[in-house]
């Protein structure tokens, strides 16, 4: 017996099973979901006036508005907020599901491989985006997303709302909405939300 046969049958077998196990380690490192995909939000889908309830938020949407001028109200005083582009109005309906959870802080709408947030240019009582939530009591208004000329009419859009901004593990409403369909309006008010 020569001296490489020896070794083959000594150390063969775990050379082998040391090949395998190296082969199935990669293979799990290459398949194992990195924290995007672990972590990602549950995606509660519908279309325009579905009742869509996540795990703390309820949102209806009731249409879609388009326009080129936009004037915020608080209820006291009123200003324009001017853009290059175009500005597209969601009005919703939202609310909290067991208990006051705060207020609505996460509202984007994706148009193609695009996120849009949500305004905060409205102030503070304008608009829907940080409206105080409470269970069962819907309330009503505008969520605006200043958009390029070039997405204010896209076909395939989604509405992404969240109580909070921070999404992960939690439930994530999405609207399908079509752009195209949007209502025109050469101005628009922004008031403050309320109880519908």
């Amino acid at each position: 017996m020569t001296r490489v046969t020896r070794w083959i049958r000594r150390h063969g077998t775990s050379c082998v099973a040391t090949a395998c196990l190296l082969a199935a380690s990669i293979g799990v490192a290459v398949t194992t979901p990195g924290d995007r995909v672990t972590q990602a939000p549950f995606l509660v889908t519908g279309a325009v006036g579905d009742r869509l309830v996540g795990r703390d938020l309820t949102a209806q949407v009731h249409g879609i508005t388009e326009t080129e001028t936009l004037t915020a109200t608080d209820g006291i005083q009123s200003y324009p907020v001017a853009t290059a582009g175009e500005w597209v109005l969601v009005d919703a309906s939202v609310a909290a599901v067991r208990k006051a959870t705060g207020s609505l802080q996460n509202a984007r709408l994706k148009v193609g491989a695009d996120t849009y947030a949500a305004s905060v240019r409205l102030g503070a009582n304008a608009g829907l985006l940080g409206a105080a939530l409470s269970p069962g009591v819907p309330i009503r208004g505008l969520l605006a997303f200043e958009l390029p000329k070039s997405a204010a009419h896209a076909r395939d859009a989604r509405l992404h709302l969240a109580r909070a901004i921070d999404d992960r593990l939690d439930s994530e409403i999405v609207v399908r909405l079509d752009l195209g369909q949007a209502t025109h309006q050469p101005s628009v008010t922004v008031d403050r939300p309320a109880i519908r």
